[in-house]
């Protein structure tokens, strides 16, 4: 029994060290490919100036529309269902994505022009005519991505991601640089054009690393199989050598059922051992789309609402520059912290799928409130720093933004960062409800908060200009989060996180009231964030350690636990059980 029992909870602590790192490997890859979108974005955003960057932006919101028509829940779908043991959807899926894609590509194509006419702009026609293609390639690698995920290998995905931020950066530079002399059209096309090879170059990749891995399990199930019908074949000499000890007339009579009995219960078990099911289940080809259709509708929603703002903003303020300035420089600088944070909802859902799978209750509440934890430790910091250097922060960054466009940004980001928390948020329990089979919610959370924000546009515009868009931002994260949050502590109890979570705002609190004296000791705006930025790396972590935020469960959990408990003990000298 205390072997069976060791066994368990090696497993159970493989499984939550399997979760922390596959969240950590997103995460860090997550921050590298923001660290070069950084890169791209800024130096482009300076190429093409406010006007480009906006119609680089307008077309971005049409395209993202069509990716998330071709990608949308099939990723989280697959993997969830990888999770689970079903590896036979991917084919159905690839096959399904294929003939999708094929045709929102050619559909984008044909509706070049009208879009272009739509949104004010004729040179945006040959712009979706160039970036066209990059829709067929993601729909069609999605599917790979979500086997990686529910396999719980996040490598090739993240270098995946990488890739596409480096040909980015390295092709989208050399051409926007080269061809702005003829215009900002040429450097607009260019850019674009970068936008496609980045995607046909990962998918190449992602493709190869599927077939790879595949063929990998394959031989390691052949040798599984090879290692059970060998037991079987064993098990049955034992049985025959020792009924070889009854009469004759025993023998006869019962060694038939008795064999038969036990070939059949070890060949059950080596088919099993092996993945492979003993019934074969009647299982539509297209059974993955019902799991993948609320994702789709949620995936859907936040393009949908992107792709009215462009026409909604523009149209309200009458100013592309504006719409530049908001979408280009201050949602890039928002979303920067919040994609790294939603590496978590991309580990939690499989994860989580496992275990409710499994009917592990103990395992689910300990990666739903190490997700809420992990989320607010990054994201509150990372608001408030954002709060007291908006102004700086745009100012270093984008420099080619006018006195006019960085006071209009500033305010927009001091009104935006706190949907660097709110944001990321929503969406983890949102993953979170979707892992649990309550994707539904999810989805009415999103309508409700896309109608508040369309209604409060729509409302305040006339009155706070650009600002507007900033509050109906806001809006959208707070009312989705708080109809998902209800729903979540109907299902799990998150009662334990009150004092954590005040521990993490008490920790961000002390940080942020000493980077906003730095901002006024330092006069030199470099110098001031510079401190302030390397004062919150090196006395946070020893905050939220000498709070002791993370217990000693969640903490062997993550990566380097060994060297975070080291860490923590040191902080926490006084606490022996640490």
């Amino acid at each position: 029994m205390q072997q069976v029992a060791s066994k368990k909870n090696r497993k159970s602590s493989l499984a939550k060290s399997t979760f922390g790192k596959s969240a950590l490997i997103i995460a860090a890859g997550g921050i590298l490919c923001k660290i070069i979108g950084a890169i791209y974005r800024i130096p482009l955003t300076n190429a093409l100036g406010s006007e480009g960057i906006g119609l680089y932006q307008l077309v971005y919101s049409v395209y993202a529309l069509f990716v998330v028509i071709v990608t949308g829940g099939i990723t989280q779908a697959i993997s969830r269902l990888v999770a689970e043991g079903d590896t036979k959807c991917v084919k159905n899926a690839f096959w399904f994505c294929f003939a999708l894609s094929l045709l929102m590509t050619v559909v984008l194509v044909l509706l070049n022009k009208t879009f272009a006419y739509m949104q004010g702009s004729k040179l945006l026609g040959m712009c979706y005519f160039i970036i066209a293609p990059s829709v067929f390639f993601v729909g069609i690698s999605s599917v790979f991505k979500g086997y990686f995920y529910g396999k719980m290998k996040m490598g090739p995905p993240t270098v995946c991601s990488l890739i596409e931020q480096t040909v980015k950066l390295v092709l989208g530079l050399t051409l926007a640089f080269g061809l702005i002399e003829r215009g900002i059209d040429f450097a607009l096309y260019g850019a674009l054009v970068a936008v496609t090879a980045s995607e046909i170059l990962s998918f190449v990749f992602v493709a190869i690393a599927y077939l790879v891995s595949r063929s990998k399990e394959k031989k390691f199930q052949k040798a599984e199989l090879f290692k059970a019908e060998k037991a079987e074949r064993k098990n049955k000499r034992t049985k025959s050598f020792n009924q070889s000890k009854i009469t004759h007339k025993t023998l006869t009579a019962a060694s038939g059922v008795a064999l038969t009995d036990a070939g059949l219960n070890s060949q059950s078990e080596a088919l099993y051992a092996s993945g492979v099911e003993t019934e074969k289940k009647e299982e539509s080809p297209l059974g993955f789309l019902k799991i993948a259709f609320p994702f789709a509708l949620i995936a859907l929603l936040l393009p949908l609402s992107g792709f009215l703002d462009s026409f909604m903003i523009v149209a309200l303020t009458g100013s592309k520059s504006l719409y530049g300035v908001y979408s280009g420089s201050v949602t890039t600088l928002i979303n920067m912290p919040v994609m790294v944070l939603l590496s978590l909802a991309v580990a939690v859902v499989p994860s989580v799928s496992k275990e409710r799978a499994k009917k592990d209750a103990s395992g689910i509440l300990l990666k739903t409130r190490l997700s809420i934890k992990l989320c607010l430790m990054i994201g509150v910091p990372a608001a408030l720093i954002m709060l007291i250097f908006s102004g700086e922060i745009l100012k270093i960054i984008f420099p080619v933004l006018t006195a006019s466009e960085l006071e209009a940004g500033a305010n927009l980001l001091r009104i935006m960062s706190v949907s660097v928390v709110l944001s990321s948020m929503a969406q983890i329990i949102g993953s979170i409800l979707g892992a649990l089979d309550k994707t539904r919610i999810y989805v009415l959370a999103m309508i409700c908060g896309i109608a508040v924000k369309t209604a409060l546009l729509l409302i305040l515009s006339p009155y706070i200009s650009i600002l507007a868009a900033g509050v109906a931002y806001v809006s959208l994260s707070l009312v989705t989060l708080a109809i998902n949050l209800v729903y979540l502590t109907r299902y799990l109890s998150l009662d334990k996180l009150d004092k954590s979570v005040a521990f993490i705002l008490v920790s961000s609190l002390i940080i942020a009231l000493s980077c906003l004296s730095f901002k006024y000791i330092f006069a030199n705006i470099y110098v001031a964030f510079g401190v302030a930025l390397a004062f919150s790396l090196l006395v946070y972590p020893a905050l939220i350690a000498a709070f002791d935020v993370l217990n000693k469960e969640e903490t062997q959990s993550l990566p380097m636990s060994g060297f975070l408990l080291k860490f923590k003990r040191k902080i926490r000298f006084w606490d022996k059980e640490v």
